[in-house]
């Protein structure tokens, strides 16, 4: 909340030249890092899921674990929509 009125002001004020530009690449860099960490936490489940017959996980264990990996692949396509906004509008 702060950041987004500390850009408000830096805008409107126009204080310093160009700083839409840089907000908007940290934005995306931002973007990218989450779509990375997503795919290494989706990646890191799916190997869990796989492993899950041979550990004697209880039944509601697998159940959370299922239910990550389904919230995973949904958050996925998400991130790639925000990121080609976001790339889009440069």
């Amino acid at each position: 909340m702060l950041f987004a009125i500390l850009f408000l002001c830096i805008t409107g004020f126009q204080m310093i030249d160009g700083f839409g530009l840089y907000f908007l690449m940290v934005q995306i860099a931002a973007v990218i890092l989450c779509l990375v960490a997503l795919a290494v936490i989706l990646k890191i489940n799916i190997s869990l899921y796989r492993k899950r017959h041979s550990s004697l996980m209880q039944l509601s264990e697998r159940y959370h674990l299922d239910e990550n990996i389904r919230a995973g692949k949904y958050y996925i396509p998400v991130a790639i929509n925000d990121f080609i906004c976001k790339v889009h509008s440069v």
